[in-house]
């Protein structure tokens, strides 16, 4: 079963093992489970990969914001100029 929507375990004010397989119980009676998706095994090494490059991205774009931070907070370029670091880091990207 879906964990996450099982609302009506999870909305429960009083919560124990016997009252949630009662519950749950009750819900298989009425055929009211949700069902949960299991990635198969051929597109979960895909899955995993495209996981690993979203923080990759993402962490390159923080990396690229702090340089621009450091930059505007700083005398090491002129208005309309690009910096030295900027210069210097940008290489390493393209």
């Amino acid at each position: 079963a879906h964990a996450r929507n099982l609302k009506a375990i999870s909305a429960a004010k009083v919560k124990t093992d016997k009252i949630d397989s009662e519950t749950l119980a009750l819900l298989l009676k009425a055929d009211l489970i949700p069902y949960a998706h299991m990635i198969s095994p051929e597109l979960r090494a895909m899955r995993d990969v495209m996981r690993a490059r979203l923080t990759l991205v993402e962490k390159r774009k923080s990396a690229l914001n702090s340089i621009h931070r450091i930059n505007e907070g700083s005398q090491l370029a002129a208005p309309g100029k690009p910096s030295c670091l900027t210069d210097s880091y940008s290489e390493s990207f393209a």
